[in-house]
């Protein structure tokens, strides 16, 4: 499926250019724009995203899973997302949800959990804190530290942050600097695995059928196991999986799936220990659809390329 090949790319390296997505997947430069075109159109993509890396601002993030009084409002999403420690909320098409928050210490945590806790709409919280998912950069050591950033670097960043394809001209234009420059700058932080360039994608949204969560518990699961899940699932199911997290606290993993009815949703669920031995279901969202939000790390790109909201 080629769209989700493109998800896939996008979301390790969002400014990857068409021509060299086409290259790899044999099909002509127009067919990815087009695709890409229709997945922005759709809200599949909702953007694009480069940031510094969240272990260079020594931040975690979590799932926060969301029991609701009832299927929750325009209203309620707002408010959910208002915090600066919660950075994506989604809907389920049953009372529930998950809250995505960001934090670099436990009082963080607390209040984004006070936060979402403090809606009418909340019934009830439970807390995952997460890993980030074995195909994701993040797990890269960087070479160099934030303290090597320069203000153009993070004036890039600024302009790059919800808008990660931004041509070089138009960086350039923002920043007052040359194309070479800007060019350079952003290879010396891919360079030092400083930044993520990922994919601000809503997978509630992809049509026909429906994008399940399940929550599993493995015994004995470790970051090493989490890869040969990862690797058994994904060969079992090549067209429905999409990519797996790992609690950072407990035997867990969160794992997504597209399917095509709630029949094919509950074949899976019910294959899982074929698939995992000892793999035991404690929990299943349908997943709705996104919704990102400004979190404090953009307070941290204002403060430090002096550019103005």
């Amino acid at each position: 499926m080629l769209d989700k090949a493109i998800i896939g790319e996008l979301s390790n390296s969002c400014r990857m250019s068409f021509s060299d997505l086409a290259k790899k997947y044999d099909v002509s430069v127009n067919t990815i724009k087009n695709r890409v075109e229709h997945l922005l159109e759709s809200k599949v993509i909702l953007g694009f995203d480069v940031m510094p890396k969240m272990s260079l601002m020594n931040a975690s993030f979590a799932s926060i899973m969301l029991h609701l009084e009832d299927r929750a409002t325009r209203d309620v999403i707002d408010d959910l997302g208002s915090s600066k420690f919660i950075m994506a909320v989604m809907s389920g098409f049953e009372p529930e949800g998950f809250a995505i928050a960001i934090y670099r210490n436990t009082d963080e945590l607390k209040q984004a959990v006070e936060h979402l806790q403090s809606n009418s709409a909340v019934r009830e919280v439970e807390v995952v804190q997460l890993l980030p998912p074995p195909s994701s950069k993040e797990s890269l050591r960087a070479s160099k530290a934030l303290e090597d950033l320069k203000t153009i670097d993070w004036k890039i960043l600024y302009h790059l942050r919800w808008n990660g394809r931004m041509p070089l001209k138009e960086i350039a234009e923002k920043t007052g600097k040359s194309v070479p420059t800007v060019r350079k700058r952003i290879e010396f932080m891919r360079k030092h695995d400083l930044i993520y360039e990922t994919t601000l994608v809503n997978i509630g949204a992809v049509g026909a059928g429906m994008v399940i969560t399940l929550v599993v518990e493995i015994p004995g699961l470790s970051s090493s196991k989490q890869l040969e899940i990862d690797r058994l699932v994904r060969e079992t199911y090549p067209e429905e999986y999409w990519l797996s997290w790992m609690s950072a606290d407990r035997p867990m993993m969160l794992l997504s799936f597209y399917t095509t009815s709630a029949k094919a949703a509950g074949d899976i669920r019910q294959n899982l220990g074929n698939v995992v031995p000892n793999i035991r279901v404690v929990g299943q969202i349908v997943s709705g659809e996104w919704e990102y939000f400004r979190d404090f790390r953009d307070d941290i790109l204002k403060e430090e390329s002096g550019e103005k909201m």
